[in-house]
C-alpha cells in the first residue's frame, strides 16, 4: 500500500448537514438521518467498520446533531478529530477573501468539484437549501445565491396554511405542469419552479460573469433526485453530477494539508 492510499484508509470524513450525517471512509459512503437512534447507529457502524489508529475530519452546519457523535469519537483511543474549519484557514486551493461570511459545506463542495473539473466552474448542491456557488478561473470565490429547497418549501406550506396539508413530494418529472389534485399540484409547483428558477439563475451568471462560457456545473445533494430527470434532458454539455461533493472537498483538503495532521508513520 502506498502512503496516499495508507493515509486515505486512515482517513475519516464526515459531513453533518441540516437533515443527516454523511461519512466517507475507504471508498464506502454510509448516511444517517437525524433520529433518536442516531448515535446507535453510528457506533454500531464505527465498531464493526473502522479501525485505528484513525484521523477524523468534520463538517458540521448542525452543531447539535454533530455534538453526540463527536462526543462519542472523543471518547475512543487512538481517534484524533479535526473540524474542517480550522484547515480551510490554511488551504491554498480556492481563494476566499472573508470565509465568515460563507457556509463551510459551500466553500467544500467548490473545493471537491476542483479536485475533478479546472475552473471556471459552477457548483448546484440541492439540500435544505438550493445553493449555486462559483469559482472563477483563477480560483476566486466570486459568490452564489441560496434559496429553500424542495422539502423546506413543503414544510413551509404546511406550516402556513391550513387546507394545503400534504406529507411528501412526489418524485416524478411532472414535465405538463397542470395537475388536478392537490398533492400533485403542490409536487408540479416546487420542482418546476426550482429548476425554472436555477436554469435562468445558470444562464444569467454564465452571461454576465463567464461571457456565455459553457463552463462545468456540478450538480450534488440529496434533493437532486427530484430533478434527476430534468437533468438529464436539459441541453447542456458540460453538465455533471457527482453524489459526495463535500466530502470530496473535505478529503481533498485533508490529503493537501495533512503535514497539519498527525501522521501514524507505517
Amino acid at each position: 500500500m502506498n502512503s496516499k492510499d495508507k493515509f486515505l484508509d486512515q482517513t475519516l470524513a464526515i459531513d453533518f448537514g441540516n437533515s443527516r450525517a454523511k461519512i466517507l471512509y475507504r471508498n464506502v459512503f454510509k448516511s444517517f438521518r437525524y433520529n433518536q437512534n442516531l448515535l446507535t447507529e453510528f457506533e454500531k457502524f464505527f465498531f464493526s467498520k473502522i479501525k485505528t489508529p484513525l484521523r477524523v475530519l468534520f463538517s458540521s452546519v448542525n452543531i447539535e446533531q454533530s455534538n453526540s457523535i463527536i462526543d462519542f469519537l472523543k471518547s475512543q483511543p487512538n481517534v484524533y478529530i479535526y473540524n474542517i474549519k480550522d484547515l480551510i484557514f490554511k488551504q491554498k486551493k480556492l481563494n476566499l477573501y472573508n470565509y465568515h461570511w460563507i457556509g463551510t459545506d459551500r466553500i467544500l463542495g467548490i473545493i471537491g468539484a476542483m479536485e475533478e473539473f479546472a475552473p471556471p466552474l459552477i457548483t448546484v448542491d440541492f439540500g435544505t437549501a438550493v445553493t449555486i456557488n462559483c469559482v472563477d478561473e483563477e480560483r476566486n470565490f466570486v459568490g452564489g445565491l441560496i434559496f429553500p429547497g424542495p422539502e423546506t418549501q413543503l414544510k413551509s406550506l404546511q406550516a402556513n396554511t391550513s387546507l394545503l396539508k400534504v406529507n411528501k413530494l412526489i418524485n416524478e418529472d411532472f414535465d405538463d405542469f397542470l395537475e388536478i389534485s392537490t398533492e400533485r399540484a403542490i409536487s408540479s409547483g416546487i420542482q418546476n419552479s426550482i429548476w425554472g428558477g436555477l436554469l435562468y439563475i445558470l444562464e444569467e451568471i454564465r452571461r454576465k460573469r463567464f461571457g456565455e462560457e459553457t463552463i462545468p456545473i456540478v450538480f450534488t445533494g440529496g434533493g437532486f433526485e427530484y430533478f434527476k430527470t430534468k437533468y438529464q434532458n436539459w441541453n447542456y454539455e458540460r453538465k455533471y453530477y457527482r453524489k459526495n461533493l463535500v466530502l470530496s472537498g473535505i478529503i481533498s483538503i485533508a490529503k493537501s494539508e495533512k503535514q497539519f495532521l498527525i501522521d501514524f508513520g507505517d
